[in-house]
């Protein structure tokens, strides 16, 4: 709270007092942060983060020493540079670790983030900055805004861009494969008569 709003809360009648703190002489409550004694146009904590809106990024990365034939990892060209991804169809953006984009693109000026980005603990990650790339693979091109993260560990190509690409999940294969055949996965279940355990109560109403 400043002085100016002590003065006029306690009883000082004078005018600066009163047009700092309003006709009522009511110290403000800022909108962004909720504190009293000044206005969100002009709250510290505002300037600081900047931003309003989270995003998350969807990936787990387990060390395993069992070696899978499933490649989730894909080649793309970022301002016509060759960068290897992996594919996270949980992420709502395209990011890349601090260190490749220092090596990788010297020349690209980093904006400031627009949103908190949370890894899928929720917890924030640390955000330098974003820049907006042309993403190419096989014929195909998006323009979209990357996001650069300090102690990042893997390039993951997000949601807008697989989907851009096609490389999203394939939701109707998921379908058809759940309702295949499943007379001949479990014919025990489709063989005589079955029964219900236990008694049964029936209610039967006769109208006149």
């Amino acid at each position: 709270m400043n002085l100016a709003c002590l003065e006029n809360v306690n009883g000082a009648a004078n005018k600066d007092t009163i047009k700092e703190c309003g006709p009522l002489g009511v110290c403000p409550r800022c909108r962004q942060c909720s504190k009293i004694g000044h206005y969100a146009k002009v709250c510290i904590t505002k300037s600081q983060t900047g931003c309003s809106e989270e995003a998350y990024l969807g990936v787990v990365q387990l060390e395993s020493k069992i070696k899978t034939n499933i490649d989730r990892t894909v080649t793309v060209q970022v301002n016509r540079k060759n960068i290897k991804f992996k594919i996270d169809s949980g992420a709502d953006h395209t990011v890349l670790p601090a260190n490749v984009f220092q090596n990788v693109f010297q020349n690209a000026k980093l904006g400031p983030p627009d949103k908190i980005l949370c890894g899928p603990d929720r917890n924030p990650l640390k955000t330098l900055g974003k820049f907006k790339a042309n993403i190419e693979y096989k014929g195909k091109s998006c323009t979209e805004e990357i996001y650069v993260i300090s102690n990042l560990q893997t390039c993951l190509l997000g949601k807008p861009a697989l989907f851009s690409f096609g490389l999203g999940p394939n939701l109707n294969s998921i379908c058809q494969i759940s309702a295949l055949h499943p007379k001949a996965k479990f014919p025990e279940l489709f063989k005589g008569l079955g029964v219900m355990k236990g008694m049964l109560f029936y209610q039967i109403e006769t109208r006149s």
